[in-house]
């Protein structure tokens, strides 16, 4: 009887130590998964910024971080000392989807386009959206904004060149002219990608409009200068 007893007893601890054994590799993978995951998180937003745009929309401002202080240097301004001292300006925070200007076009009857951060549904449903990676007006950069062929762009394929463009922002308003227009394929990126240094604006949409936005493998885009409006750099 002692005996069966201790056999039943080697059994019980014989389960529990082979059900220990089982669950161990399945918890040390487990934690390497959530070691790698916090890793690779940490990784994904040093190296590609707009990834916490993508993830977290409401939590990504631009910039992301606080504001840094900015000044405005005006193209007539030199060394001169009866110049005024530069206007403190602090660059405003903007999320995704959030409505930052008002676009006019000179001769469209659309007027009053709502701009937003984005280029989302929800912001192509109410207005023209920025795309990604695009400087603000007054960051001396290129601006780019698209919108619908059968909606709020439906006259940009006949806008002609010297056409005025004002948008007006919380910060300013600003006026760019068209210097050119232009057909690329959808594919080709490099029209829209940032060139820092001087201001520009891009307007595209799809191409041709009699075709429609879901059809077309070609984007027009009006290619703009900016002629009025402050520029804010950085302090120092």
């Amino acid at each position: 009887m002692a005996n069966r007893n201790i056999h039943k007893g080697n059994t019980k601890k014989n389960l529990v130590w082979n059900g220990v054994l089982l669950v161990c590799p399945f918890l040390f993978i487990g934690l390497m998964a959530v070691a790698s995951s916090f890793w690779g998180w940490h990784v994904a937003q040093e190296k590609y910024p707009l990834f916490s745009v993508l993830v977290y929309p409401k939590q990504a401002a631009v910039p992301p971080e606080e504001p840094d202080p900015v000044v405005s240097v005006p193209a007539e301004s030199g060394d001169d000392k009866d110049d005024p001292p530069p206007e403190e300006y602090f660059v405003p925070h903007v999320y995704l989807d959030d409505q930052w200007a008002v676009m006019h076009v000179d001769g469209w009857e659309k007027d009053a386009v709502k701009v937003y951060y984005g280029c989302s549904k929800t912001a192509l449903k109410k207005g023209a959206g920025t795309w990604g990676g695009s400087r603000l007006c007054g960051q001396d950069g290129k601006l780019v904004l698209c919108a619908h062929v059968t909606t709020w762009f439906y006259e940009l394929e006949t806008t002609p060149v010297g056409t005025r463009i004002t948008l007006e922002t919380d910060y300013g308003t600003y006026v760019y002219q068209v210097r050119e227009t232009l057909v690329f394929e959808k594919s080709d990126n490099t029209i829209l990608a940032n060139t820092d240094g001087e201001e520009t604006l891009v307007l595209y949409t799809c191409y041709p409009r009699s075709v429609g936005y879901r059809y077309t493998a070609q984007r027009m885009a009006l290619i703009c200068d900016k002629i009025e409006g402050k520029t804010w750099v950085k302090r120092g």
